[in-house]
C-alpha cells in the first residue's frame, strides 16, 4: 500500500471520529417557563395528599386536599368546592375561585386550615409581580427551579411563587412550589395574628380525574 495513501486514510478517519463527536453531544436543555391557567388541574374528583409539618409544634400529620364540586358561573369562571382532610378527618373547606386569568383558593378556618388562602395570576413567568390589596401584599414569580428533588420524586421544572404580607395587626406569607399538571407540590405558609401559625406541605401522592 502506498505510504501516502495509508496516512490519508488515517487523517480522513480522525477527523471524521472528531466530527462524528461534535455532532451526538447533548443539546442544551431548554426549559418552558410558561405556566398557562389550563396546566394547573382542576376537576371534580382531583386531590391531592401532604405531609404536614407543623414548626409550632414539630408534629407531623398526613393532610388531603380534594375537589368535590363545581358550580360554573360564566363562560371563563367557575367555582369548585375543597374539603380538606386531616388524618382522615374532616378539618376544613375551602373553594378555587377560577376567572379568566386567576386562580385563588380561599379557606374557611384561617387558624386551623392545613391549607392557607393564596392567589396567581396566569401565565406564570419568572419575574411577574402583582400586588394584593394593599401595597404591603405582594406576590412575586421568582426563577424556575430546574430539576428539583422532592421525597423521591425529581421534577424537571417548578416554578416557585411567593407571597409577603402585612396589614398591621396581621402579618405573614407563602412560598409554593408548582408543576404543570400536577399542582401545588410544596407549600410554607405563615401567618402571624393573635396566633402564630406555620406549616410546610410536601407532596405524597395525587389523583387526577380525566379532563384535569
Amino acid at each position: 500500500m502506498n505510504i501516502n495513501a495509508l496516512i490519508f486514510g488515517c487523517s480522513f478517519l480522525l477527523i471524521f471520529s472528531c466530527n462524528s463527536k461534535k455532532d451526538s453531544s447533548p443539546s442544551p436543555l431548554v426549559v418552558d417557563k410558561t405556566f398557562q391557567k389550563s396546566d394547573y388541574p382542576l376537576e371534580v374528583g382531583n386531590y391531592w395528599i401532604y405531609k404536614r409539618f407543623n414548626l409550632n409544634d414539630s408534629t407531623t400529620d398526613t393532610v388531603k386536599i380534594e375537589i368535590v364540586s363545581k358550580d360554573i358561573i360564566s363562560a371563563d369562571s367557575a367555582e369548585y368546592e375543597v374539603l380538606i382532610f386531616k388524618n382522615a378527618l374532616k378539618q376544613d373547606s375551602g373553594i378555587y375561585l377560577v376567572s379568566d386569568s386567576n386562580i385563588t383558593f380561599l379557606s374557611s378556618n384561617t387558624i386551623n386550615s392545613s391549607f392557607y388562602s393564596f392567589d396567581l395570576k396566569f401565565p406564570l413567568t419568572p419575574g411577574d409581580l402583582w400586588i394584593r390589596l394593599v401595597d404591603t401584599d405582594s406576590v412575586i414569580v421568582k426563577e424556575n427551579l430546574i430539576n428539583y428533588t422532592l421525597e423521591g420524586t425529581t421534577y424537571a421544572s417548578v416554578s416557585n411563587v411567593t407571597r409577603e404580607f402585612n396589614y398591621g395587626s396581621s402579618a405573614g406569607g407563602s412560598d409554593l412550589k408548582i408543576v404543570k399538571n400536577i399542582g401545588i407540590i410544596e407549600a410554607n405558609f405563615s401567618y402571624f395574628f393573635w396566633f402564630n401559625s406555620r406549616i410546610h406541605l410536601t407532596l405524597l401522592d395525587f389523583h387526577l380525574n380525566e379532563g384535569g
